[in-house]
C-alpha cells in the first residue's frame, strides 16, 4: 500500500494525475480507512477535471479524519469553483478553526466575502 501511495504521489508531482488515480485506487483496496489516500486521490481527481469526485474523496477523508484541515480547505476550493459559495465558506472556516495558520483558507474567505460585498 505504501509503495502505491508513494508512486501515486510521484505521478501527481510529475503531472500524471490519471496514473496517480490508478495507484491510489489500488492502495485504497488495501487500506480503505486511510484518509490520506482519499485526500491524495481527491487532488488527482481535481487535476483531471472531476470536481464532484474530488469533493467525494475529500468528504470521505473527512469522514475518516474529521480534523483534516487541508481536506476542508481543498473541498472548499472545489466547492468554490462550482459556485457553491456558502458551502465553500463553511469549509474554509472549518479549516481555519482546525489550523489557524492556514493562510490559503483565510485568503479565500477574504476574497469570497469581498466579492459578496461588491
Amino acid at each position: 500500500m505504501a509503495a502505491l501511495s508513494n508512486r501515486g504521489s510521484v505521478w501527481l508531482l510529475a503531472g500524471e494525475a490519471a496514473r496517480a488515480i490508478l495507484d491510489f485506487d489500488a492502495a485504497l483496496e488495501m487500506a480503505p480507512a486511510d484518509a490520506s489516500l482519499y485526500f491524495n486521490r481527491g487532488i488527482a481527481q481535481a487535476k483531471v477535471g472531476r470536481p464532484e469526485r474530488a469533493i467525494a474523496d475529500y468528504t470521505e477523508a473527512l469522514r475518516l479524519q474529521p480534523d483534516f484541515a487541508i481536506a476542508h480547505h481543498n473541498r472548499g476550493y472545489e466547492l468554490q469553483r462550482m459556485l457553491r459559495v456558502d458551502e465553500a465558506l463553511a469549509d474554509y472556516r472549518r479549516a481555519l478553526e482546525l489550523n489557524p495558520a492556514l493562510k490559503a483558507s483565510s485568503d479565500a474567505i477574504e476574497r469570497l466575502e469581498k466579492q459578496r460585498q461588491e
